[in-house]
C-alpha cells in the first residue's frame, strides 16, 4: 500500500515501476488529464480520436462505479458527432457515438430523454453498412416497443 502511494506521489506521470502496483481504475482520472491537455494542441485530424478516447475512459470509471451511463462521455460523444457531422464524416464512422447518445436518451437514469432525437440517431445508423448496424436496429425496436408501452399507459415523454 506505502510502495503504491509513493508512486503517485511527486510525479504526474506514472513510472512503468510502479504501474503494476497501481490498479487499472486508479489511472483512469490521470488518463483523462493527460487527455483533456492533448485536445488543447490537437488539431482537427487528432480531435476525433482525443473525444472518442475521453467518451471511452469516462465510460469505464461509470461502469466500474456500477452506473449504466455516464453524463461525461455522453457529452464527448456530442462533440465528437458535432464536429464529425461539420467536417462530412460518413455516418457509419460516427456509429458509436449514434448510438451511445441513443442509449442515453433511452434511459437517461431518471431523466425525461429525448426519444425523438434517439430513434433518429438510430435509423442513421441502421441504415448504414456499419458493423453497428444490428446493434441500431434492436435499440430501435426496443425504442418503438417502450412508446408503444408509454402510450398505452397514458404516459408522455
Amino acid at each position: 500500500m506505502d510502495s503504491a502511494r509513493h508512486c503517485l506521489r511527486g510525479s504526474s506521470t506514472v513510472s512503468a515501476q510502479c504501474a503494476p502496483q497501481l490498479s487499472p481504475d486508479a489511472r483512469l482520472p490521470e488518463a483523462i488529464q493527460a487527455h483533456t491537455r492533448a485536445l488543447l494542441g490537437a488539431d482537427r485530424v487528432q480531435t476525433p480520436n482525443i473525444l472518442a478516447k475521453l467518451a471511452s475512459l469516462h465510460s469505464s470509471i461509470a461502469l466500474a462505479s456500477g452506473a449504466s451511463f455516464s453524463p461525461e462521455a455522453t457529452d464527448f460523444h456530442r462533440k465528437l458527432l458535432a464536429l464529425g457531422e461539420q467536417d462530412g464524416t460518413p455516418t457509419a464512422e460516427l456509429a458509436g457515438s449514434y448510438i451511445a447518445i441513443a442509449e442515453w436518451e433511452m434511459g437517461a437514469e431518471g431523466e425525461k430523454g429525448d426519444w425523438s432525437l434517439a430513434a433518429t440517431y438510430l435509423e442513421k445508423v441502421a441504415e448504414t453498412n456499419s458493423p453497428m448496424r444490428d446493434k441500431a436496429a434492436e435499440l430501435l425496436r426496443q425504442l418503438r416497443l417502450e412508446e408503444a408501452r408509454a402510450a398505452v399507459r397514458g404516459y408522455e415523454r
